[in-house]
């Protein structure tokens, strides 16, 4: 192997004995100690890059750009942990890190029916090694129906235990999020972002002139605009009142700084009170409260947006 090579991708050579599979609690752990952070870090670091003096007007669209993938990424994280989760409950059999790969989110399709079919069905299936399709919206709206008891027992949690690491009320909190914020960022924004990516720069008076109006208010400055149709500029042809443009993305840091305030961050503190408290409860013994350094700054610099530091 060449040393370009090596430094991208280190291989281990077969050894005398085979390696046994990832066991359930160093999975958790990680997810603890990384998974559940990853994307708050990586957002972090782009916000105070659109805050250096240095940083130019296309540098600025192109970290805005990033934030909205890193958010939508972080939805898909959680989301699909969380079905994962429901899931592992269901069979605890099943490898845990097995139950997360074989969790695909994909929207639309034909729900299961209720809680229950779904995770008997998903159980079985990746018993078989077979993949599963979670409609997000459809899991979400599911949770969301549920008392913050039915919640935590859907994943395997006791509401005792998960009283210990987060606040009353977090868990169905979280829920609200996701239903008011995941499922506009888990498709059309995260995905045209992601693929293509499929957008233009121009600004908002330019696209409001081509309508024939004026805006009252002057938004200045070229900004980066979704194409969720292609070349057209709204969602069905003609030009009815009711219809959805073709959107501009806010890319200023003090709205950036919000979203990462009040979304971004309790996201991630609540997963993690739900994953303390899974981990408690599957092997019978504490998980370690201390967090990252950088963990901890994000935590002194936003005040966990109001929620309960973990």
């Amino acid at each position: 192997m060449d040393l370009d090579r090596s430094q991208l991708l280190l291989n281990l050579e077969s050894g005398p004995v085979p390696e046994a599979p990832i066991d359930d609690e160093l999975s958790l752990r990680s997810f603890l100690r990384f998974a559940v952070w990853s994307r708050v870090l990586a957002a972090r670091c782009i916000l105070r890059w659109t805050g250096m003096p240095t940083c130019s007007a296309t540098a600025r669209l192109a970290a805005a750009s990033a934030f909205y993938q890193m958010l939508g990424l972080h939805f898909e994280d959680v989301v699909s942990t969380l079905a994962a989760w429901t899931c592992w409950a269901e069979d605890r059999s099943l490898a845990l890190a097995t139950v997360i790969a074989h969790v695909n989110l994909r929207r639309g399709g034909t729900p299961p029916g209720s809680m229950a079919e779904f995770r008997s069905q998903s159980a079985h299936l990746i018993g078989k090694s077979k993949p599963v399709s979670v409609d997000p919206k459809w899991f979400i709206s599911q949770l969301r129906a549920c008392s913050e008891t039915e919640l935590l027992r859907l994943f395997g949690i006791c509401p005792a235990t998960f009283r210990r690491y987060s606040a009353p009320g977090a868990a169905a909190g979280l829920m609200m999020i996701l239903a008011d914020h995941a499922i506009g960022y888990l498709t059309p924004i995260h995905n045209k972002l992601k693929h293509g990516p499929q957008v233009v720069i121009m600004t908002v008076a330019d696209a409001a002139s081509k309508r024939g109006l004026t805006p009252e208010i002057e938004i200045p400055g070229d900004r980066v605009r979704l194409l969720f149709e292609g070349a057209r500029t709204q969602s069905i042809a003609g030009e009815p009142t009711d219809v959805r443009i073709a959107p501009f993305l806010l890319h200023e840091p003090h709205f950036l700084m919000k979203m990462f305030v009040a979304v971004v961050v309790p996201v991630a503190t609540v997963a993690y009170g739900l994953g303390q408290a899974l981990y408690e409860d599957v092997f019978q013994r504490e998980v370690s409260r201390s967090l990252d350094p950088a963990v901890q700054e994000v935590f002194e610099e936003v005040d966990g947006g109001g929620w309960c530091r973990p």
